[in-house]
C-alpha cells in the first residue's frame, strides 16, 4: 500500500480578518501564479494568500494539498495527474527557496525525496505507460542531484525497465493505455477526475480550514500483483539531506549513519513528543542532537540528549543533567546559545535549545570560517568580542564558572554573522557541587515573548 507523505505543515490563518483582506487587494500575479489559478477553491485561495503573505508554511501546505490531487483512482484504474505531481515538487521547491534557516531546507529537500519516492513506487504498482512516464519525468530534478539514495536508484531503475519493456519495445499492447496513443496531454476530464475520488480514498479540508493533515491518503496496489518495489523501503530518508550543519550540538558533532548503539533513537520524520519534527541528526561522543521544527511554536529548534548506550551510566546522565542545570541558568543573551527548558522525551531528559543556522552554503560553525579563510581581521575582532561579552554574561550568572572547551567548533556564527558560545558540557564553577540536577530550573519555561 502506497500512502502519499505529507510534511504536515499548517498554512498560516486562511479565513481571519486579515487574510481576508489580504484577498482583496491585487495582486499582478493573481492571474499567472499556478497555484492562484488552480481549479480546487482551497488550492487557488492558499495560492493567493501565499502570494502576499511570503510564508514558508503557506507554501508546504500547497505541497501537501497539491500531493493529495495527484492521484485518481476508478475502481482498480490508479492514475497518476502531471498537473498536480508537478505543483506539488514546484510547492516544495519554493519552500526551499523561502526558507529561512536549514530545518526547512532540509525538510523541504526531504519533502521532495519522499514524495519523488511515492510516485515511483505508485507508478511500479500500477504500470501503465502514462504513470511511468508521469514518474519519470518527476524523478528527473532529482536525477540530476548527486544524493540519490540506493532505494531511490533501484526505483527508477524499475520504471525505467518498465517503461522499456512496455512502451520502447512492447511484445503486446499495454491494457490500461487506452487513451495514451491518441492524446498524451492532459485533458479536461482527467482534471475533473481529481474531484471524483470519494471520502474514503483522500481527505479534503473543510471550507473554513486547512488542518495539518493527520491521516495519509493511500491507493491500494493491484489485487495479487508484485511489483518491482517489494521489499524496498517506503522512503528516503537514509539519504543525505544536506552538507551544511546548522546545530546548536556537542563539539565535533557530526551528521553521519547512525551508530549501532542507535537503535531506538529518534530518525529523521519522527516527531518527539508529538511536536518536534526531526530534520537532521548529529553525533558527537555521548550526545546526541536533533535538529527539529516545533509545530506548536512555528520555529526550528535543536534537542540535545545522550546516546542510548549511557542508558545505565548514571555519571554520563549526572553530568549531561548538570550541563543543562548550568546551562538554563546563564539565561538569555545574544551571544550565547539559549537553553529553553529540560524535558522529558521518552523516559530520558532532553535539552530545548536555540536553533541556530548558519550563513547559506556554509557550515554552521566558526571553523567552516577559517577554513573557508573568509575572516577578516575586522571580523575577527567583532567575533572576538561577542564570545567576550557572551562569556562574560555566563560567569556573572554562575558564579566562578569556567568552559573549559572554548573553540571554534563550540562558536556557532548565525546568518546574520552573530557569533554564540555553545557547549557546556565542560564547564566547572564553583556552585558545581551545589547544583541539583533535579531542582524546578530545569523545567524552565521559556516564554514565547522572550525567544531570541
Amino acid at each position: 500500500m502506497n500512502t502519499i507523505p505529507q510534511t504536515q505543515r499548517a498554512p498560516l490563518p486562511t479565513h481571519d480578518e486579515k487574510a481576508k483582506n489580504l484577498l482583496k487587494q491585487k495582486h499582478p500575479e493573481d492571474k499567472l501564479d499556478s497555484f492562484a489559478t488552480d481549479p480546487h477553491p482551497h488550492i487557488s485561495r492558499l495560492g493567493k494568500l501565499a502570494l502576499r503573505r511570503g510564508d514558508v508554511n503557506d507554501l508546504f501546505a500547497l505541497g501537501d494539498l497539491c500531493a493529495m490531487q495527484s492521484v485518481v483512482q476508478r475502481d482498480q484504474d490508479v492514475r497518476l495527474l502531471i498537473y498536480y505531481v508537478g505543483k506539488t515538487l514546484i510547492a516544495y521547491q519554493r519552500a526551499h527557496e523561502r526558507a529561512e534557516h536549514n530545518v526547512d531546507r532540509k525538510i523541504s529537500i526531504q519533502a521532495i525525496e519522499q514524495y519523488v519516492t511515492w510516485v515511483l513506487q505508485t507508478a511500479l504498482a500500477h504500470p501503465s505507460s502514462r504513470n511511468l512516464a508521469v514518474a519519470l519525468w518527476a524523478s528527473t530534478e532529482e536525477n540530476n542531484q548527486p544524493n540519490l539514495s540506493p532505494a531511490q536508484r533501484r526505483l527508477i531503475k524499475a520504471v525505467l525497465d518498465h517503461y522499456q519493456r512496455q512502451v520502447l519495445n512492447p511484445v503486446h499492447p499495454a491494457k490500461d493505455d487506452r487513451r495514451d496513443s491518441s492524446d498524451s496531454s492532459q485533458t479536461k476530464d482527467e482534471i475533473s477526475d481529481t474531484w471524483a475520488l470519494s471520502e474514503s480514498a483522500m481527505t479534503i479540508a473543510p471550507a473554513d480550514t486547512y488542518p495539518v493533515y493527520q491521516t495519509q491518503h493511500s491507493i491500494p496496489a493491484q489485487a495479487g500483483s508484485k511489483t518491482d518495489v517489494d521489499n524496498l523501503p517506503s522512503s528516503s530518508s537514509d539519504s543525505d539531506f544536506g552538507s551544511g550543519k546548522s546545530a546548536s550540538s556537542d563539539s565535533n558533532l557530526e551528521q553521519s549513519i547512525y551508530p549501532p548503539e542507535s537503535v531506538g533513537e529518534f530518525t529523521v520524520g519522527d516527531r518527539l513528543d508529538g511536536r518536534y519534527e526531526v530534520a537532521e541528526v548529529l553525533w558527537g561522543g555521548m550526545g546526541v542532537v536533533y535538529l527539529c521544527y516545533d509545530h506548536d511554536q512555528r520555529e526550528p529548534v535543536a534537542i540535545k540528549t545522550f546516546q542510548n548506550r549511557y542508558l545505565n551510566d548514571q555519571r554520563a546522565i549526572d553530568r549531561f543533567e548538570h550541563e543543562a542545570v548550568i546551562w538554563i541558568r546563564m539565561e538569555k543573551h545574544r551571544h550565547i546559545v539559549q537553553a529553553r527548558r529540560v524535558h522529558p522525551i521518552a523516559s530520558r531528559p532532553h535539552l530545548i535549545l536555540e536553533h541556530v543556522s548558519g550563513p547559506e552554503g556554509m557550515g554552521v560553525d566558526l571553523r567552516s570560517w577559517i577554513s573557508s579563510k573568509r575572516l577578516t581581521t575586522a571580523q575577527s575582532i567583532e567575533f572576538a568580542l561577542h564570545i567576550a561579552l557572551g562569556m562574560q554574561h555566563a560567569t556573572k550568572n554562575v558564579n566562578g564558572l569556567v568552559h573549559r572547551d572554548l573553540k571554534p567548533a563550540n562558536i556557532l556564527v548565525t546568518h546574520e554573522n552573530i557569533a554564540k558560545v555553545t557547549d557546556f558540557g565542560l564547564v566547572r564553577s564553583i556552585e558545581s557541587d551545589e547544583i541539583d540536577p533535579k531542582a524546578p530550573q530545569t523545567d524552565r519555561h521559556i516564554h514565547p515573548s522572550d525567544r531570541l
